[in-house]
């Protein structure tokens, strides 16, 4: 089972953001699936750790495209990429402290689903028309 999948609400057409997004979502889809068919521990964490450690290369690469153009909310857009990593990361720390395969289930289900559908659909969405205006002049 897929607990999120790509829509196009998470569309920024902003070159390589949509295809990492896409690549961070299967990501935690993956995760998802391996919590629900494989109570491995180690296996479970390496996923848990991949799928983090990918979306912070995914929040660098949006961050020095913002940082590229000059985007004026830069320094506030990146506070969330933070406090979400932080986050999530916390939320790992927990799983390999305890094992609690229902904790990280519900975490997945209630804190990061929900953030990474917010900040992509507005957020996102306001940091890519910005740069689709500055790359089309409409914006000095």
């Amino acid at each position: 089972m897929s607990i999120v999948k790509w829509n196009d609400e998470f569309k920024t057409d902003v070159c390589g953001v949509d295809c990492q997004r896409k690549a961070l979502i299967r990501m935690l889809s993956g995760l998802y699936g391996i919590i629900e068919k494989s109570r491995d521990r180690e296996v479970v964490s390496e996923a848990a750790g991949f799928f983090a450690d990918f979306a912070v290369e995914n929040f660098q690469c949006e961050e020095k495209l913002m940082r590229d153009h000059g985007y004026p909310t830069y320094e506030s857009h990146k506070k969330q990429h933070d406090e979400f990593i932080k986050r999530v990361s916390e939320i790992v720390k927990q799983f390999n402290e305890t094992g609690d395969t229902s904790s990280l289930t519900e975490s997945i289900q209630d804190l990061i689903v929900p953030w990474l559908t917010d900040h992509f659909t507005k957020t996102d969405k306001e940091m890519a028309g910005f740069i689709a205006d500055r790359l089309s002049g409409k914006v000095a």
